[in-house]
């Protein structure tokens, strides 16, 4: 009898954790409904439209502008933030991220940080994004967001993101027109005292993966596409009547395959530490760019116009090559700040269950799993971090539109030395 009063306790045990564990995957899975719920299907953008006949000083009344003015006497300030990638916000290792990006904004003092995708990575992205937020906010710092290839693959998509951003006074975002591809398309405008348009910052959404694909382990990355290309070029045009020489630079997360030129620039600053791939039957040095036709129609276009001479990315965490492509234009990784992703650990056998399972998973070795192995061309030490971008907005100058670049690790940050690491200077 007590035997069969105890399987019967067993039994109901079960049956209450069984009820549980379905009650926490239903939760779970309305949550992820919820979050990435749009307001109608393929939704993109702010919920307006674009039309390359509309009239550029209605949308040009529109367009953002950084509350700063600039005289000419100093440059426009950006601080790079590539990849933090956060889980939760206020614990565990993001505190080491927010950490570094308190240091770097008082120490380096921004006029505007630009985030190039991947804020966050979490099945509590909004939770994530919001401490990111709040933290902007309080710090009074003026920022951007461009989305990369993890902002939307859990519980919270890009509408709901930008849903959130909408309360903050010093977020400048737009989700850009609803009728292309895309949900950060825009651009954020600088000026001088009487309003006359000196620079451009561009946000584009490189998007995430190629449609249609069903391998969720071997997917191609997107790429920014025609119509995206298209706006593009009109903005630009748009721009260049306010002001014939207005120079901009490009924000975005995955590279373009362009990008792999800058090998050939014989002043480049940084390498490339990520593994090979294979493209198409070829072996090329690994920067894992965009699929699809690569971003083309996107870098042709921004050739033939002559505005954007800088392109700003991350997406690969360990590379930190910057310099000029065949074309001229300079194009350049932002240090990986994110310390919840690759180089997970300090040193080689800290966590060593840990260490098998994420190199088992993901083949991650080397500089890719450790920071004690991530080095620069000249075997010094890297180390999570954020980059500086300097660029001259004095459209008198001779020196218009030039561009100094850096990187300042997080342990020169917390010795207070600000030394810089991979500097450029391109014009």
């Amino acid at each position: 009898m007590a035997k069969a009063k105890t399987k019967k306790r067993n039994k109901k045990g079960w049956l209450i954790a069984l009820a549980v564990i379905a009650l926490i995957v239903i939760s779970v899975l309305i949550s992820i409904e919820i979050g990435t719920y749009s307001p109608k299907e393929n939704y993109y953008g702010n919920g307006t439209t674009w039309s390359a006949t509309e009239n550029f000083d209605n949308y040009y009344q529109n367009m953002l502008t950084l509350p700063i003015e600039f005289d000419g006497s100093r440059p426009l300030r950006i601080m790079q933030i590539a990849d933090p990638q956060m889980k939760f916000g206020s614990w565990t290792h993001d505190k080491k991220t927010m950490d570094l990006l308190d240091k770097a904004i008082d120490q380096l003092k921004p006029d505007v940080a630009v985030v190039t995708g991947d804020l966050t990575f979490s099945i509590f992205a909004k939770t994530a994004v919001k401490h990111f937020a709040d933290f902007m906010e309080k710090k009074q710092v003026y920022w951007t967001y461009a989305y990369g290839n993890h902002d939307s693959e859990m519980t919270f998509s890009k509408y709901r993101h930008a849903e959130l951003l909408a309360k903050y006074k010093y977020c400048l975002f737009d989700g850009g027109p609803s009728n292309i591809m895309g949900e950060s398309n825009y651009f954020v405008n600088v000026k001088d005292g009487s309003g006359n348009l000196v620079y451009s910052l561009c946000m584009m959404d490189s998007n995430m993966y190629q449609e249609g694909q069903t391998d969720v382990f071997n997917r191609e990355y997107g790429e920014i596409e025609q119509d995206q290309a298209n706006w593009y070029k009109w903005v630009i045009q748009g721009l260049q009547t306010k002001n014939p020489k207005v120079q901009s630079s490009l924000f975005m997360h995955i590279p373009f395959k362009a990008h792999l030129e800058v090998l050939n620039d014989p002043n480049k600053a940084g390498s490339i530490q990520e593994v090979d791939r294979e493209w198409k039957g070829e072996t090329l040095p690994g920067i894992a760019f965009q699929g699809g036709s690569c971003g083309q129609a996107m870098y042709d276009t921004m050739v033939a116009l002559g505005s954007t001479k800088g392109v700003f990315v991350g997406h690969d965490h360990i590379n930190t090559i910057r310099g000029l492509t065949e074309k001229g234009i300079f194009m350049a990784y932002g240090r990986c700040c994110g310390y919840h992703t690759y180089p997970f650990f300090n040193t080689e056998g800290e966590h060593p269950l840990l260490e098998k399972i994420i190199g088992a998973l993901w083949g991650y070795e080397g500089p890719a799993m450790y920071l004690d192995q991530w080095d620069d061309e000249n075997g010094n030490d890297l180390g999570k971090g954020v980059s500086m971008i300097e660029i001259n907005v004095d459209t008198s100058s001779a020196d218009y539109g030039q561009i100094y670049m850096y990187d300042v690790n997080h342990q020169s940050l917390t010795d207070g030395t600000i030394q810089k690491q991979h500097e450029y200077t391109a014009h």
